[in-house]
């Protein structure tokens, strides 16, 4: 969900980027207006890493980056009423706040852990890289085909906010942990190998799978181990059947 959400975002900001001046001169802006109106969108991109930042440290680097998309997804909206100075403004400061943010990190820790957080990391450039590339070129055909710019504008504000909600789907590294570990029923034995016995009594109805009063079977030696002094088992296995 991470990476289809850096593929769409990344596109879609791409792809607004290089083809803002030719728009905007288009409509009937002066051409040192239009880049002057760019260069302003990076001034408030400065504002809004710092801005973002210091909010992600409160609520979280997943909660951030969905309201980003969210955010950028409105921007490109008033985009699209650039003819009128007010919305061309709207997006130059909503949009630019939140298009160059560096929570990406943050929520790869969130979600998958920093154990591989390089190798992460690289494999989500490869779907940004792809963006970058596939931004201008699909909005300069849109205009080829159309002679506008509105359906790009239309399809990459929809574009931010599908990123938004693949981003909202993510779940915190508790939850993937523990829905892995609910489907995970092989048995494994200390070395980690998996064994032929599943956890699952519906799978191997033979496996002994009842939890006798001061006795415990256990799923590595399958006999009932009691102690003399205190009614629980003597030897703590790696897999205990409980029902």
């Amino acid at each position: 969900m991470i990476a289809i959400a850096v593929l769409l975002f990344a596109t879609a900001d791409v792809g607004i980027k290089v083809h803002l001046i030719p728009y905007l001169t288009g409509i009937g802006y002066p051409p040192t207006s239009a880049a002057g109106l760019f260069a302003a969108m990076f001034v408030f991109s400065a504002i809004g890493s710092f801005a973002v930042g210091y909010l992600a440290d409160s609520f979280g680097g997943r909660l951030m980056l969905t309201a980003v998309f969210v955010t950028a997804s409105a921007g490109i909206a008033a985009l699209l009423g650039a003819a009128h100075f007010a919305s061309i403004a709207m997006f130059i400061v909503v949009f630019g706040l939140v298009r160059q943010t560096h929570l990406l990190p943050l929520v790869i820790g969130e979600s998958l852990g920093i154990p591989r957080l390089g190798s992460i990391l690289g494999f989500l450039a490869l779907f940004a890289t792809i963006g970058f590339a596939a931004g201008p070129a699909i909005a300069g055909r849109i205009f080829d085909v159309t002679g506008s710019y509105s359906g790009a504008g239309v399809l990459f504000m929809a574009m931010a906010l599908v990123s938004a909600l693949a981003m909202r789907a993510t779940l915190p590294l508790r939850q993937e942990t523990s829905a892995w570990r609910r489907s995970d029923t092989t048995l494994r034995d200390p070395q980690g190998r998996a064994s032929s016995t599943s956890l699952n009594p519906n799978k191997n109805r033979n496996f002994p799978c009842r939890l006798h009063r001061h006795k415990c079977i256990t799923a590595r030696t399958a006999k009932p181990r009691r102690d003399s002094r205190r009614p629980r088992c003597t030897e703590r296995p790696a897999t205990t059947i409980r029902c």
